[in-house]
């Protein structure tokens, strides 16, 4: 079961994300809160696997939020949620390491899909998102190697920037989980990284994801 937290300061979005997630087998609504502070007031009783937390809201927001979950609660997983499509913030997010990012239009299936790709360990940007802040940055920093990755492991970076978790790599290439991780721990270190949130990054920055045929 994926407990989910929902940090929100509109009642009506709320609402609106509680319809859309009661009534999945795999999910639990762990409770619903509007602000920043009361994310943090509720991590002292209870800790949701998943956080779907807004930008926009009062007396702490969505940023300030992330950075005192990264200090004190790095083991609840952040998807962020937003009306901006603006590359600026996109990448500033991934820069801080979230989980993932979804626009808050975005309808029922997709959401569903980024709880259940977090909950799975990995990550979850929207691959459309992804490609268009990928064109607006693509140049802006300059050729850059490719850090001199293998084969195998320019597989797996499609893989992650596709949003398949740890288990969902290993099955598709046939290969057992623990060389999945011996890969990733390798592309994390050729990439000067800490996460698969980085290495979507790196992928992005240097405009990979608009070269490969997916």
């Amino acid at each position: 079961m994926i407990n989910v937290l929902i940090a929100d300061d509109q009642p009506i979005y709320r609402d609106g994300l509680r319809f859309s997630l009661d009534g999945q087998e795999d999910i639990h609504i762990a409770g619903e809160v509007g602000n920043g502070q009361q994310v943090l007031d509720f991590l002292q009783k209870e800790s949701p696997d998943i956080l779907l937390l807004d930008i926009n809201m009062p007396v702490m927001d969505g940023l300030e939020t992330l950075k005192h979950l990264q200090e004190n609660h790095s083991e609840v997983r952040v998807i962020m949620l937003t009306i901006y499509d603006e590359s600026k913030l996109i990448m500033r997010l991934l820069e801080e390491g979230v989980d993932g990012y979804i626009l808050k239009e975005s309808d029922s299936r997709e959401i569903l899909e980024a709880i259940r790709t977090v909950s799975k360990g990995g990550t979850y940007y929207g691959f459309e998102v992804m490609k268009k802040v990928a064109g607006m940055l693509k140049g802006k920093f300059g050729a850059r190697p490719k850090s001199n990755l293998t084969t195998r492991e320019v597989e797996i970076v499609k893989l992650i920037v596709q949003e398949y978790s740890a288990k969902e790599i290993a099955d598709k290439l046939f290969i057992s989980g623990e060389t999945v991780h011996t890969h990733r721990k390798n592309i994390r270190e050729k990439l000067g990284v800490r996460n698969s949130a980085g290495i979507v990054r790196e992928a992005i920055r240097q405009g990979w994801v608009l070269d490969w045929d997916f």
